[in-house]
């Protein structure tokens, strides 16, 4: 029986083993052996055959492994079914690609060399609605299904393409410009009926000017996909408004072309993000058309959902986006870049930071970030902390003692801040009741005078009277920043009202310490004291 039991255990350790190579192998295939063209093995002599329903296929053997390329079909209806084989003498050819190829182009560019699918209908207007392409095709060639003739493009052909459905295929390229100006594309779907979620490779422009296409999804596979970030670079419209499945970074075009993109999700797999972009126009030619312009990020996004695989969100990723309510942050996130997500007003997604990005917060990553009440943050892990949560709705904070870089507007503008805390053993900084305080010293490396207000938390404060604790003998540059005190009483050991003291109670407009508080703010001093003087 032992003996028995023991086998049943060898061999479903076994089947997990194999299971196991066989995803791998599938994942290995796709990241580091997509189909790669050669041209050397395009026979240019054409060969026909007539299938079932009449239709006429024209294709070219590829290489001597029975394999083919599909470069035109004749009697055709709109609703296009490829074939998985075409027979050349009665011998079958795996079809892996369409599209045609120019061996003896002048030029050695993609545009010389590639040329369009030609179709040719049945229908008076011989255009075609939807192709189905099988799963044997792993190569969907340059400008395969394209109306931009400049290119060698088909002008007419294609300008009712409304669907595409791309094989299930570990080998899958999509060409340069492979769909570009299709502008009634509205469906690209991903066959998963085989095997499960494949990876894919995309080269530039290959969804390009396609003005009709709002959604897609790519395959989940992220960390093997092969997306160019200039994928969907359109000269012309891009609507895009929901991707799923995106790759790390995506450049739209430009920004007077492009609509409003407003949902993304990022596949499972990457590890960095650096966010969706278009160029802005600062030139433009006669005709109104842009000329000249720069990168930058977009600011139409309501949802963002990140993988759980992410370490890094890039620099000014999210910036900007005032709609964007939802994004999470995915535990393991060890980065989060400057200006992240700076400016993102509406963002109320989350209330706590996941403890792996304490050193990771870039300067102004959550600035203006008013309606995101974050508790609990703990920085530590670096040595600065300066405008990370500016002008944010952040609630509560703990400062590490490795934290050694600070500057008095890092809490400027937290009218919901409640309480800082400092960890034993700061240099210079410290906490009492969530106030945050400094030392003040007689001189360089000398005896302690004192302490200094450095920021006393604006949601604490209170519609009232407030004394400054005896051992106070500085206030800081932002101490009563957004505080509401009617009235502040001033001890005389109080050597000074550093610039910017009461920053924004009473005038915003103005930070110098007695003007901009004057109608708002009483202040008690004792008579003929330093600050009296």
């Amino acid at each position: 029986m032992k003996k028995q039991i023991s086998k049943y255990v060898k061999m479903l350790f076994l089947g997990i083993i194999m299971c196991l190579g066989m995803a791998l192998s599938v994942h290995a295939e796709g990241s580091g052996q997509f189909f790669q063209f050669d041209g050397e093995k395009w026979n240019k002599e054409e060969f026909s055959w007539t299938d079932s329903q009449g239709q006429i296929w024209y294709a070219h053997e590829y290489g001597t492994n029975g394999e083919a390329i599909i470069s035109a079909v004749t009697e055709a209806v709109m609703e296009l079914q490829v074939p998985s084989y075409v027979y050349k003498n009665g011998v079958a050819k795996k079809v892996i690609g369409i599209g045609s190829y120019r061996p003896d182009a002048e030029y050695d560019y993609t545009w010389a060399r590639f040329g369009c699918f030609y179709y040719d209908g049945k229908y008076d207007n011989g255009m075609l609605y939807k192709v189905i392409l099988p799963d044997t095709l792993c190569y969907v060639a340059p400008y395969a299904f394209s109306t931009d003739n400049r290119f060698g493009g088909g002008k007419d052909a294609f300008d009712g393409l409304a669907a595409v459905q791309l094989p299930q295929n570990p080998r899958l390229v999509i060409g340069e410009s492979a769909f570009y100006g299709d502008k009634n594309l509205q469906i690209v779907h991903f066959n998963d009926a085989v095997g499960g979620a494949q990876p894919v490779k995309i080269e530039k422009q290959a969804f390009g000017n396609c003005p009709k296409l709002e959604e897609i999804t790519f395959p989940p596979t992220g960390a093997y996909n092969e997306i160019d970030k200039e994928a969907f670079y359109s000269y012309g419209e891009c609507n895009l408004k929901r991707i799923y499945n995106a790759p790390s970074e995506l450049e739209l075009g430009w920004d007077q072309y492009c609509a409003d993109v407003e949902e993304v999700s990022f596949a499972e797999g990457l590890t960095y993000v650096g966010g969706i972009s278009t160029i802005v126009a600062y030139e433009w030619n006669e005709d109104g058309s842009p000329s000249h312009g720069q990168g930058e990020y977009i600011k139409t996004l309501k949802k963002v959902t990140l993988p759980s695989t992410l370490k890094e969100i890039g620099w000014d990723a999210f910036k900007d986006n005032k709609n964007l309510t939802y994004i999470n942050l995915p535990e393991g996130l060890t980065t989060i870049g400057s200006y992240a997500f700076a400016g993102c007003t509406a963002l109320t997604g989350f209330t706590s930071l996941p403890a792996s990005v304490s050193g990771g917060i870039g300067e102004g990553a959550f600035m203006g970030c008013k309606n995101l009440h974050l508790e609990n943050v703990y920085i530590h892990g670096t040595d600065s902390l300066k405008y990370q949560f500016t002008d944010s709705g952040i609630v509560s904070i703990r400062i590490g003692a490795d934290v050694k870089y600070t500057v008095g507007a890092m809490f400027k503008g937290c009218t919901s801040l409640k309480e800082i805390t400092v960890d034993a053993g700061h240099p210079y900084l410290s906490s009492q009741d969530g106030v945050l305080y400094s030392k003040v010293y007689k001189s360089s490396g000398g005896e302690v005078a004192g302490s200094s207000i450095f920021t006393y938390p604006a949601g604490k404060s209170w519609a009232g009277s407030y004394t400054l604790p005896s051992d106070v003998v500085l206030l800081g540059g932002f101490a009563f920043d957004s505080c509401k005190f009617t009235e502040i009483h001033i001890p005389a050991r109080v050597l000074d009202l550093d610039y910017d003291s009461m920053a924004s109670i009473g005038d915003r407009n103005t930070y110098y310490a007695f003007d901009s508080i004057k109608d708002s703010c009483k202040l008690y001093v004792v008579k003929n004291s330093y600050v009296d003087n």
